[in-house]
């Protein structure tokens, strides 16, 4: 069962990466590949965590590190949205006038 939770987590995530990836191509707003990025450290940060469990055993210092690595992860995401709200915010661009 945990293989297969394992399994839907990645699948969700990957497409949400590739979604982002693919808005950003069409927007060029760099606030969303820094948003995908969060996404594939997710990913990365599933994988290893077991393995940094098993092979360093589960003592205190491994504790803190996690949890730094989560709030990296975070602050990265968080980073992503704030660029992408600032590219919105700003007013478009005025259309030329035809005459």
């Amino acid at each position: 069962m945990d293989f297969l939770l394992g399994v839907v987590y990645f699948v969700f995530d990957a497409a949400a990466a590739l979604l982002l990836v693919a808005t950003w191509q069409r927007t060029r707003i760099t606030g969303f590949l820094v948003l995908a990025s969060s996404y594939v450290l997710g990913i990365l940060a599933r994988w290893i965590m077991p393995l940094l469990y098993r092979g360093l055993g589960g003592d205190g210092g491994l504790t803190v590190l996690i949890q730094s690595l989560w709030l990296l992860i975070a602050a990265v995401a968080l980073y992503g949205l704030w660029d992408i709200y600032r590219q919105l915010k700003r007013p478009a661009h005025a259309a030329p006038a035809t005459d």
